[in-house]
């Protein structure tokens, strides 16, 4: 793999890694509100409860585990491919899921249109992205 590319990819990792990070660090924080994080990263009013606090909690495991595995790629591309596809695995699912619940993401949680495509638009360029830059094996170049 070219070094042009391989810095690209791990440009590409870190703009998953860090929101990941910092939002799922954030998020698992017992001392801080799910619904105050939800507003601030994704404009989303939401009404607090015992059970969304609980979930949201969970939710935000994933989110800083999934932080963890695209640094964990990022420092060394050519080793970590696996987890390179589950990061695109993983945005393309999010990208299906925005799709297929955009309504209610407008409806339920007041967050607005163009911030809510803003955000299925850059899951669709880091994933193209990470495509198009992943590392191959040298047959199938």
């Amino acid at each position: 793999m070219k070094s042009a590319c391989t810095s690209t990819l791990k440009l590409v990792l870190w703009i998953v890694c860090i929101p990941h990070l910092i939002i799922g660090g954030l998020g698992v924080m017992p001392f801080l509100s799910i619904s105050d994080l939800a507003a601030a990263v994704y404009k989303a009013k939401i009404i607090p409860s015992p059970q969304l606090e609980h979930v949201a909690r969970m939710l935000a495991g994933y989110m800083l585990i999934t932080g963890v595995l695209a640094f964990l790629a990022l420092r060394d591309p050519l080793k970590n491919v696996a987890i390179i596809y589950g990061v695109i695995g993983l945005l393309s699912i999010r990208v299906i899921q925005m799709v297929s619940f955009s309504s209610q993401a407008f409806e339920v949680f007041g967050i607005p249109a163009a911030w809510y495509w803003a955000q299925a638009i850059l899951f669709l360029i880091l994933i193209g992205g990470l495509i198009y830059l992943r590392p191959r094996t040298e047959k199938s170049i």
